[in-house]
């Protein structure tokens, strides 16, 4: 069996392409794109996109530049499998899953075609060019346009669509780009919502689980158990904590006055039939919408809180609202040591600096 095909065929299929944008549309054309020359002297032909892009282009390339380029390369070409240079005919490797732009990128660097490489592509670009690097095992090649193509990722983070915070995210992770990477999946956190399935949307409607290069394979899984537990939970305890006070007739009154308590589950009952149309629920499981709007609903249900005049100490409102602020802002999800490890590793390919870490030592003493 082929190397490509066999990964092929062992691999999910490839789901992401049609939430991903790649440029507009080219018109309907019967005729095939004509073959490009990378290598005027090549001896090996690669016929790319025909399903990832639904048609097909011919490159002109050098094996054993394709060969020192990528070990994935060289096995493919010079490990026995089907792709591997035939006893007669020209040579010719079919690459469907693959699409031809990025790879068009990847083969101009490799055959040193250095002014062909763009400085500043889209950031959808930027993306499909690491999924190939990272699939064929060559991402140090990139090192040369890393700096500039991360300022592309930089310039990018203000874009809210889902599209765009999916790809940020892997290009981070891709280029070993910590900060940026945190800093993305924390935006997921907080925005993501369930659908009824159990996935991860953004909040434009983009499926996560569509993408196939995300980050670390159980980033998904992580960032719904964080979400669940760490974010969504402790905002339901605080809420149920002093509904379950007031109905236990534990006195929430400074007076210990049971009128004023009987005014605070009033209100809190009131506001949770007014903006969530039933009472909160106590499990994180049950709750589908997302960090921010839960936040948001919380804050709205407090806002609604009320006590007997002259009693403004008894109103737990503040104390709510407080630990909802801290809840969302402090609770931060942390890079595990797996994690950090590979993205030091793939600085050390791209040669993208290193997380900033603040050093006292280094502040000026004006003594």
């Amino acid at each position: 069996m082929a190397l490509v095909e066999e990964e092929r065929l062992s691999a999910p299929p490839s789901k992401h392409l049609d939430d991903i944008p790649s440029g507009p549309a080219s018109p309907p054309s019967e005729s095939p794109p004509q073959p490009i020359t990378i290598d005027g002297g090549g001896d090996l032909v690669l016929r790319v996109g025909a399903e990832a892009d639904g048609c097909e282009q011919e490159f002109f390339v050098c094996s054993n530049t394709m060969r020192r380029s990528s070990p994935v390369w060289k096995r493919m070409l010079y490990g026995g499998f089907k792709e591997a240079r035939p006893t007669e005919g020209p040579w010719v490797v079919t690459l469907p899953d693959d699409r031809a732009t990025p790879m068009l990128t990847i083969l101009n660097i490799i055959h040193t075609r250095f002014a062909l490489v763009p400085r500043e592509p889209a950031l959808s670009e930027v993306y499909h060019i690491l999924t190939l690097a990272h699939k064929y095992d060559m991402t140090e090649v990139l090192q040369p346009w890393a700096d500039c193509w991360m300022e592309v990722a930089d310039n990018a983070q203000e874009k809210e669509d889902g599209c765009s915070l999916a790809m940020l995210t892997y290009v981070a992770w891709e280029m070993g780009n910590e900060d940026l990477f945190a800093t993305m999946v924390n935006k997921l956190l907080l925005g993501s919502s369930v659908d009824d399935q159990g996935r991860l949307n953004t909040p434009d409607g983009i499926c996560l689980e569509n993408y196939d290069y995300l980050g670390p394979p159980d980033l998904l899984e992580m960032i719904s158990e964080f979400r669940r537990n760490d974010l969504i939970q402790p905002m339901l305890d605080v809420v149920h904590a002093l509904i379950k006070d007031l109905l236990g007739f534990q006195v929430c009154c400074k007076k210990e006055l049971q009128k004023c308590d009987y005014s605070i589950l009033g209100s809190v009952w009131y506001g949770m039939t007014k903006f969530r149309g039933s009472v909160m629920p106590e499990s994180a499981d049950e709750i589908l919408e997302s960090v921010t709007e839960l936040a948001s609903s919380v804050c709205q249900v407090s806002s609604y809180m009320s006590c007997l005049d002259n009693h403004t100490k008894c109103n737990p409102r503040e104390k709510i609202e407080k630990i909802v602020r801290k809840t969302v802002r402090s609770r931060k999800f942390i890079l595990g040591p797996s994690h950090i490890e590979y993205m030091r590793k793939q600085r050390l390919k791209t040669g993208v600096a290193p997380p900033f870490v603040w050093d006292p030592c280094w502040v000026k003493n004006d003594d």
